[in-house]
């Protein structure tokens, strides 16, 4: 009878669990922005592509420091450690989750947040680039996340839409920038971020 109960014991916290997550998912809030950028996908991706790369084209991040653990060609661990253009110097804390430079895309997950700058958990984005017109691409960043359970469904929302915007029309502006700092005209076709 003991070994009865031990089984389903664990059967019933397999369940739970499953339970948990499959709750932790439904709520699952998304946020997803584009931006019309010149230059070819692969000139874009030289700029933004490396994961990282974000203190060179992001306004909020300060410094980037790659934390990679175990043997990152045998499948290691890849962390960044941003520290924020901000007051006390926030510090987040994202996990790569894959990254192809042939497709222009990587996808990470966030693990340490600044609950009153990213008020989120769970959540994971990916950032791409993709051909569009002639001499243009297209920057695509989208992340799904649940708010913390400090802040409302919009409160995470706008902090996630703020960083994304803020990255993006950053980027627009330096790609749309020449090296004298002359800014070049709009040929566009109205699309901005999304």
């Amino acid at each position: 009878m003991k070994k009865w109960l031990a089984l389903l014991g664990v059967a019933v916290l397999g369940v739970n669990s499953t339970i948990s997550f499959a709750a932790e998912t439904v709520g699952m809030l998304t946020v997803k922005s584009e931006m019309m950028v010149r230059g070819t996908p692969e000139k874009v991706w030289a700029v933004i592509g490396g994961f990282n790369d974000l203190p060179k084209w992001h306004p909020a991040v300060a410094n980037s420091k790659l934390d990679i653990s175990g043997d990152a060609t045998a499948g290691g661990i890849t962390s960044r450690v941003l520290t924020l253009n901000a007051p006390n110097a926030p510090v987040l804390i994202e996990q790569l989750i894959s990254q192809d430079p042939v497709a222009m895309t990587y996808s990470y997950t966030l693990t340490k947040t600044e609950p009153a700058i990213l008020p989120v958990k769970n959540y994971t984005a990916t950032l791409s680039v993709s051909a569009a017109e002639k001499d243009k691409s297209l920057v695509t960043w989208e992340g799904s996340f649940l708010p913390l359970p400090t802040a409302t469904a919009e409160d995470a929302k706008k902090a996630v839409e703020g960083v994304y915007s803020a990255g993006l029309v950053n980027l627009k502006e330096m790609l749309n920038t020449t090296s004298d700092g002359k800014v070049l005209p709009e040929r566009e076709t109205g699309r901005g971020v999304k």
